[in-house]
């Protein structure tokens, strides 16, 4: 290791003034020796020896002072070509580029441009010329499109001017190419002293890795997907945007653990526990459909999926997994079972309707028959009576029947439906106490539709309401124009729709019976022909399905039950 130079300095010094110490003091004597001659004229002997010893130290003291001084110039000089030595091997194996520049200002004192006065070899292999080719030229003159492509120029002149240092990332493009630089610059007298680093290779990174952030959100986004990880030291979850957007959070929101399991629905969320537990014990990845409750009160389904990361001792220690919304596919897979199970029983069920149909018209045939052979006050005429009421009643039935399993509008035409919608329900409330309040909008837009077969729906679903408000109560209808837009969940094409809710007061319906509402023949009202044999809404929903609209029900026990049902408008009308 070398000297420091601050220490060589002061040794130095030191010497020096221990020369001139000893030749003051020597020449002192001599001038001492100088007055004794006058003061005594007897001491010429003495003045002779002043004399001598006087010269004899003046002569020490300038031979000493040069051999101190030429030591400290010697060691000063070693001391800096060491330095120097260092710097030099230090910038010959530095990756990054070190140059000094000088400013070249315009007669007015501006900075028009620098002349490079030091340039390092990593400085030249960054700019690809020699390092002794760089020095003494223009910055400009070596990259001619330097001031025009970026605000790197007027940083080092910013610096020049100011003397305030800088250090920043910048980009440099010309014809060779496309490149970042990371720049730090600092005022060196008149000068500035630049030092870079290339960090393309860093940039392109952090570019790539961006975009496929970009990408993957892009992808959560079309897909409905989200990702997630959790961390079993600390039980903190990360979320992706994705995940955040499904579960009804804000994207920058942390989320506990705590919170993240109490969105799954209660009958749920064991299984969810017992796989993810079983998970963290033996490694082994897991995969499970779930429904969550979001904060906007709205149920959705997912999938998720999750495996863990093992540490060095074969531990589980990060769990990572992803979710995926299936809400739209479960709701697509319950009305396509729905619309398979109901054509499979209406192609039954038509057939047995024709044929039952064809009975009954021989029986009715007869009847009528019978009846004019008596005499209206014969007792055998009131049975007939009672059993041609009956025929009758069954016809309706085979034509509910028939109606189920057709469905369609063969007789469609092109209406307002506020006026029917309101004789629907008049009618089938005709003698009942339930009360009616009513919300209908102004501009109702016309619909193609069958008037007859959305009648008997109306009725159906008024009657069931009726029917479930024991204790009396009121039937709350809205109806409203509505644009379905292309991403909702609901199995409808974009376009204009007519929505009419039917909310009623009456007991509602269990989660259970909730599922099988739209079933043939599911009901739980007493079997016979007053009350019905389950054929109601089901016949709604083949009705509707068949007007290329839909129908839902949503009800809790003991909170009402409220029916929505869409039918689009009519194509002249905006429909797409």
């Amino acid at each position: 290791m070398g000297v420091p130079l601050i220490n060589i300095a002061f040794s130095h010094r030191i010497f020096a003034y221990f020369g001139v110490l000893i030749v003051f003091t020597l020449s002192l004597l001599g001038i001492i020796g100088w007055i004794g001659l006058y003061e005594e004229p007897a001491g010429m002997h003495r003045f002779r020896i002043g004399i001598m010893l006087g010269v004899v130290a003046y002569s020490a003291g300038v031979l000493g002072l040069l051999w101190f001084l030429t030591r400290s110039l010697n060691r000063a000089e070693d001391a800096r070509l060491e330095s120097e030595k260092k710097f030099r091997l230090i910038q010959e194996i530095s990756h990054e580029g070190l140059t000094i520049l000088c400013p070249v200002r315009s007669k007015d004192g501006r900075i028009v441009d620098f002349v490079w006065e030091y340039v390092n070899p990593a400085a030249g292999r960054i700019f690809r010329q020699a390092p002794e080719d760089l020095a003494g030229r223009r910055l400009l003159e070596v990259l001619p499109g330097f001031k025009a492509n970026n605000d790197l120029f007027e940083y080092y002149v910013r610096v020049a001017e100011t003397g305030q240092p800088g250090d920043d990332g910048y980009c440099y493009e010309a014809e060779g190419g496309r490149g970042w630089f990371h720049n730090m610059a600092v005022k060196l007298g008149d000068r500035i002293a630049v030092s870079f680093s290339v960090i393309t290779d860093r940039k392109q990174s952090e570019q790539s890795i961006k975009e496929g952030l970009d990408m993957l959100a892009k992808a959560e986004h079309i897909g409905h997907t989200g990702s997630w990880r959790r961390d079993l030291t600390t039980d903190y979850i990360d979320w992706s945007d994705g995940t955040h957007r499904i579960f009804g959070f804000p994207e920058n929101e942390k989320v506990s653990l705590q919170k993240f399991m109490s969105k799954f629905h209660p009958d749920d969320l064991a299984d969810l526990v017992e796989k993810v537990q079983k998970t963290v014990e033996k490694g082994t990845p897991f995969v499970g459909e779930y429904r969550i409750l979001r904060p906007d009160g709205i149920t959705r389904h997912i999938e998720t999926r999750g495996e863990a990361s093992l540490d060095s001792r074969g531990k589980p220690v990060i769990l990572h997994g992803t979710v995926l919304d299936i809400t739209e596919k479960k709701i697509l897979e319950d009305g396509l079972i729905k619309a398979q199970k109901l054509e499979s029983l209406g192609t039954l069920a038509g057939g047995i309707a024709h044929d039952y149909n064809n009975l009954l018209a021989g029986i009715m045939g007869n009847i009528e028959l019978a009846k004019m052979d008596i005499a209206p006050t014969d007792p055998a005429y009131a049975v007939l009576t009672e059993a041609e009421k009956a025929a009758m009643t069954a016809r309706d039935l085979t034509q509910q029947i028939i109606t189920f399993s057709k469905g369609g509008y063969p007789l469609s035409k092109i209406m307002q439906i506020g006026d029917l919608i309101t004789q629907a329900v008049r009618l089938a409330l005709s003698g009942s106490s339930t009360e009616t309040k009513w919300t209908v909008a102004d501009d109702l837009p016309e619909v193609q539709v069958d008037e007859n077969q959305i009648r008997q729906v109306v009725q159906n679903i008024t009657i069931n309401a009726q029917e479930a408000m024991t204790q009396g109560g009121t039937l709350f209808i809205h109806i409203d124009k509505v644009w379905i837009q292309s991403d909702t969940t609901l199995p409808l094409e974009e376009g204009n729709y007519i929505q009419m809710v039917f909310r009623d007061e009456g007991s509602g319906i269990s989660a259970e019976n909730l599922k099988r509402i739209f079933d043939p023949y599911f009901t739980t009202k007493a079997m016979d022909y007053k009350k019905g044999i389950g054929l109601g809404l089901s016949i709604c929903y083949s009705i509707i399905k068949k007007h290329r609209g839909h129908i839902e029900v949503e009800s809790k026990p003991d909170m009402g039950t409220t029916v929505t049902i869409y039918i689009p408008g009519y194509l002249g009308q905006g429909r797409k």
